[in-house]
This record gives C-alpha cells, structure tokens and sequence, in this order.
C-alpha cells in the first residue's frame, strides 16, 4: 500500500516538474466575456491574443485555486504573474499592466483603461509545484466605457444650443 502511494507521489512529482507553454488565439475579442481554466504544471508561461475591434477597457482576474490536505500541496501556484501586452507586429511588444497572483490574492479583477483598437495578448504564467501542479481561473470581459469630461462638456454645450435655438423659436 505505502508502494503505491509512493509510485503515485512520483507519477504527480514527475508530471509537475515538466515546463510547458499554450497559446490560444481567441480571434476578435468582442463583448463576450472569456473564461479559461488552466490545469498546469511545473514552470509555465501560457498566453491568450486577441484582437480588439473597439477602444474600450478590458477587466481581467486571474484566481489560483489551491488545494492543501493534511500539510500536503496536491494544487498550488507560486510566482504566478499576470499581464496585459499591446502587439506592435513586428516591434517589441507594450506592456499595459500587471499584477502578481497565487493561492491567497483571492478574486481581485483588474482594469485595463484605455485600450486602442488592435491586436493585444495576456500572458500568465507562475511554478506550478503542488502534487498534481496547480490550478488557475482566467476571466477576461470587456468594459462599458467611461466618457472623458471633455465628452460631458461637448454633451452639455450641445444641449445648451438645442435650449437656446427651441427657446428663440419659441419667442418668434
């Protein structure tokens, strides 16, 4: 029985210390949110491109589902790292912002303002070292856009002519 339990350990150990990278192409990114859940394991750097149509924001949340029994690791995710990059074609790519994540960051989405219509990519990547690697949860959804406060004042003095040209009719 402890034979088995040790085979089984090293069959897990063996598995996780393996690298591995996945890229997914989710074409146009529209405003249907993207949910991707990724079963790693040892060191791993996966990346999702997409393509924004609009200019917009993008909110992102990246959340490691970590599984600790009786002082064991079975799930778990160190280092991992979170990003947003602009892709300049040939060019090196921008870097829009980042954040770091792992089994106690909890649900914390992050907003991407901004956002210039083109092509983008997020990467994610982190050590998966538990027993049977790690585990991670990946939301991506498009943002209503906020106005400038310059959009207000256009807004506002357009009104004011629609206000003032009904009340000279008025009086003629």
């Amino acid at each position: 029985m402890r034979i088995a339990h040790f085979v089984t350990a090293a069959v897990f150990a063996v598995s996780a210390a393996a690298s591995q990278a996945e890229v997914v192409n989710w074409g146009d990114h529209g405003t249907t949110p993207h949910v991707t859940t990724g079963n790693v394991a040892g060191n791993f750097s996966n990346s999702y491109t997409f393509t924004l149509s609009h200019a917009g924001s993008l909110g992102g949340t990246v959340v490691s589902n970590n599984l600790t029994i009786g002082g064991l690791n079975f799930l778990r995710i160190t280092n991992g790292a979170f990003a947003l990059f602009k892709d300049n074609g040939d060019s090196p790519a921008t870097l829009v912002k980042s954040f770091s994540f792992d089994g106690t960051t909890g649900d914390s989405t992050r907003l991407f303002d901004h956002l210039s219509t083109g092509k983008y990519f997020y990467t994610i990547s982190g050590k998966a070292d538990g027993l049977g690697g790690g585990f991670y949860t990946f939301t991506s959804a498009v943002t209503a856009a906020v106005p400038e406060p310059e959009t207000y004042a256009l807004m506002g003095l357009g009104l004011a002519g629609l206000l003032l040209t009904r009340r000279k009719r008025k009086t003629a």
